[in-house]
């Protein structure tokens, strides 16, 4: 029974993608840095809500600059397997960055963000 809850769960994560904004930006050394933390708290945030799934161990790197264009991949472990968020950084003003987001298994081949 928990293992088809899980496949449930699964099936109902994996085709997750939407554009949000995030107030993530911070300075640093004189340009604009994606803050990790938050970004990780979106990713669960966003999640949880289309999946009832909490991301807990959402990992994000350091060091991303805050530029259109942009792309980077957070890690999370999901319901069944490893899971990556890929984002591509849609636009930037000041503090608020707006992502183009999917996440899917990390076994399965990285999507086309457009």
């Amino acid at each position: 029974m928990q293992s088809s809850v899980a496949t449930a769960l699964l099936k109902r994560l994996a085709p997750i993608a939407c554009c949000a904004t995030l107030l993530s930006a911070c300075g640093g050394g004189g340009r604009s840095e994606i803050n990790p933390t938050k970004t990780a708290n979106y990713i669960d945030n966003v999640v949880f809500q289309q999946t009832g799934f909490r991301a807990t161990d959402v990992r994000c790197p350091t060091g991303i600059p805050a530029s259109a264009g942009g792309r980077f991949n957070c890690h999370f472990t999901g319901p069944e397997a490893p899971y990556t968020a890929y984002l591509r950084i849609v636009s930037v003003h000041g503090h608020q960055v707006d992502y183009r987001l999917k996440t899917q298994p990390s076994n399965w081949p990285p999507p086309k963000l457009p």
